[in-house]
């Protein structure tokens, strides 16, 4: 699926209409998770990861997210600081979108993510992630060898999260199948296709260290 889109800029001070579908990265900060993240997903020739974390909007006003278990948020609570509940402190972020899907594409994405809602978080997915990636560190290319073993993401990581609804509604990938996406992986692509994709959003006040 390719989408003509135009670029835009949009400031950090205002706040757009978000619409279902749109996928948020999250800066990493100077914490360990952060930095090891950074390091593990980061591909030889690449500059900064900047995304350690996604989630996805499932209306203007909420969001779906990944934290011990998928939650529905709403807007306010993405925006503010974390609770000491959640997993990982408020990051710096961006919103990107997909701006012609159609609302029925958009209606699709949202029932596809809501599948997700208190599914516990993959640990096991999260250390097969890390395990390929440090072997990646050994060889110099990828590698999709423990993060292949749950084929159908039945416990997903935050980005399986994301790519696993936009595979299952509309059949479209990141750049690489959806049980093996990674934050950077999702990223990546939506920088490298400002044909498909466009930055609606961006959070400054708590970036990347």
């Amino acid at each position: 699926m390719r989408i003509a889109l135009r670029r835009r800029k949009k400031s950090n001070l205002r706040i757009p209409a978000f619409l279902a579908g749109d996928v948020i990265c999250f800066a990493g900060k100077g914490d360990l998770y952060s930095r090891v993240g950074r390091w593990l997903m980061r591909m030889e020739g690449e500059g900064p990861t900047y995304s350690v974390h996604t989630a996805q909007f499932l209306d203007g006003r909420r969001v779906l997210e990944m934290d011990i278990v998928g939650r529905i948020k709403t807007i306010d609570d993405v925006l503010a600081k974390r609770s000491k509940l959640d997993m990982w402190e408020r990051r710096g972020f961006e919103v990107w979108r997909c701006e012609t899907l159609t609302p029925a594409q958009r209606a699709a994405l949202t029932r596809s993510a809501l599948e997700f809602v208190d599914v516990r978080f993959g640990m096991a997915k999260f250390w097969a992630h890390m395990m390929d990636n440090l072997i990646y560190r050994v060889v110099r290319r990828d590698v999709y060898l423990f993060r292949r073993l749950d084929r159908n993401n039945s416990v997903p990581v935050c980005s399986g999260i994301t790519a696993s609804s936009y595979h299952r509604a509309l059949r479209y990938e990141f750049g690489v199948p959806p049980d093996v996406a990674d934050p950077d992986h999702i990223h990546d692509w939506l920088v490298g296709h400002p044909e498909e994709w466009v930055r609606v959003y961006r959070l400054e006040e708590y970036a990347t260290a």
